[in-house]
């Protein structure tokens, strides 16, 4: 028996550190070692599945000259053999030493037809149970297995239940990972986990993938992740990090630019957290995924566009200005300051449009908006309310009677402005400005420093003004 122990010590080291795509080619080889070793003709394992009620031949090794039976013993129904699944549920060997004496029945046949004279089936019972058998078969000659030698097979069946279930959970760990990287990937997301003692960091493929770099020569560092910061958010990002190691947050979310390897800027989410301290409470380790929203942002930017921005002259409109005269009423109230707002519609526009067209207004109306800018201050507003009419949010004014000259000096400037003619594009665009046009305009001013009125009421007050200035001639302040 010296030598069945050494083959099973033999067989069990050829199981380590097998490679998934290993296993099957392992355990075909170990049933071959093993049927020669016990002098058998065909040595298999059926593994069930026990959902489907049925069990399938899924490793076979034959001696020579022996026909292989593994094709046509495929999805076999369980409960077609009871007489070799109850014994085997039950922890039972099944040790046949002649199969001409079994009393008639379909197992007798089948096993006859396969011309087999003896045969041992030994049932392979893991963590969940009954699973599957592993069985010899002699047909050259009969065979008895002793008791010892059925102890000994009885571990043989034991290492392949083992190996099995070690199979099963490498291949759901690698069904997993493949998930999460197919995951990853779909979401744009790659992961990393940087070692904060030594700054180094592990990434996924798909983290590499990202920064257009190819994963087997991509190597991060901490300095390295730092320095591919765009310098705009690195002061931001370094705080959101700071404040999570100091427990000043739960966790990190944060979003910024980062550089590819062609110099492009992605803007990417980060989430992350510590996932080991060491003994002293120190983070040891952070744990995180970076995932690819640039097109996210830039849908999110077009959104914001479309929805507080002029698409002809790309002023704010009518909205973000009610935002920002809002937000101006609640800073002047507190801080007892002064404000100015102003409302300028141009005269006699529809008249143009009519007889120079919708394409040369639009045109008109983007120069008036850059004179208009050039009229104010950095802190101020000029926002187009929709067609000829524009306001002006000149954000502080000096003590009342300066505030109201304040205005007027404001308003004066954008009169003095639109007395430049405006040149117009000729009848194509690739022709050379050639026809000019004067614009005149109206302009309805209030000064306001609290929060006396709402930012509607504020604005409707300036609108009434600037239809007074209209009806009063044009081209006037009122």
């Amino acid at each position: 028996m010296a030598d069945y122990k050494d083959i099973l010590f033999q067989l069990s080291a050829s199981f380590i550190n097998l490679s998934l795509d290993q296993f099957n080619p392992a355990i075909a080889a170990a049933l071959g070692t093993m049927g020669q070793f016990v002098d058998a003709d065909r040595a298999y394992v059926f593994w069930h599945d026990l959902e489907a009620g049925t069990t399938s031949n899924t490793h076979e090794w034959c001696g020579p000259g022996i026909s292989p039976q593994i094709d046509c013993l495929q999805s076999v129904p369980l409960d077609s053999v009871p007489d070799w699944v109850q014994p085997h549920s039950q922890g039972q060997v099944i040790n046949v030493p002649d199969v001409g004496a079994m009393p008639e029945s379909p197992l007798r046949d089948l096993l006859a037809s396969q011309e087999i004279r003896s045969l041992i089936s030994l049932p392979m019972i893991g963590k969940n149970g009954y699973q599957g058998f592993v069985g010899f078969d002699s047909v050259r000659q009969h065979r008895f297995y002793s008791e010892e030698e059925v102890r000994l097979l009885g571990l043989f069946a034991n290492l392949l239940v083992s190996v099995e279930e070690r199979r099963q959970a490498e291949q759901a760990i690698a069904d997993s990972e493949e998930r999460l990287r197919l995951a990853l990937e779909a979401a744009n997301q790659g992961m990393f986990d940087l070692d904060l003692m030594s700054d180094k960091v592990i990434v996924s493929p798909e983290y590499a993938r990202m920064l257009g770099h190819e994963p087997d020569s991509f190597q991060e560092t901490r300095s390295a992740w730092l320095s591919r910061v765009h310098p705009d958010d690195q002061v931001m990002v370094l705080g959101v990090l700071e404040d999570y190691l100091h427990g000043r947050t739960t966790g990190i979310r944060v979003e910024y630019r980062q550089r590819t390897i062609t110099g492009e800027w992605k803007w990417v989410l980060c989430l992350a957290r510590i996932k080991q301290w060491s003994a002293d409470g120190r983070p040891v380790r952070l744990l995180g995924t970076q995932t690819d929203i640039t097109e996210l942002r830039e849908a999110s930017e077009q959104i914001h566009r479309l929805a507080f921005f002029d698409s002809v002259t790309e002023l704010p409109n009518r909205s973000l200005m009610l935002d920002r005269l809002q937000r101006n009423l609640a800073r002047i109230g507190r801080l007892r300051q002064r404000a100015g707002l102003m409302v300028l519609g141009l005269d006699h526009f529809k008249d143009f449009n009519a007889t120079q067209g919708h394409a040369a207004g639009d045109r008109l109306l983007c120069d008036l908006a850059q004179r208009l800018l050039g009229c104010v201050g950095p802190t101020d507003t000029v926002a187009r309310l929709g067609g000829d009419e524009f306001v002006i949010l000149i954000d502080v004014l000096g003590a009342e009677a300066d505030s109201f000259s304040g205005m007027e000096a404001v308003a004066l400037r954008i009169l003095e402005a639109l007395r430049e003619p405006f040149a117009l594009q000729g009848p194509s665009a690739d022709e050379p400005r050639h026809r000019v046009h004067h614009v005149d305009a109206s302009l309805g001013v209030v000064v306001y420093q609290d929060q006396a009125l709402s930012a509607e009421e504020l604005l409707k007050n300036a609108e009434t003004a600037m239809y007074a200035a209209k009806a009063a001639g044009g081209n006037v302040l009122r």
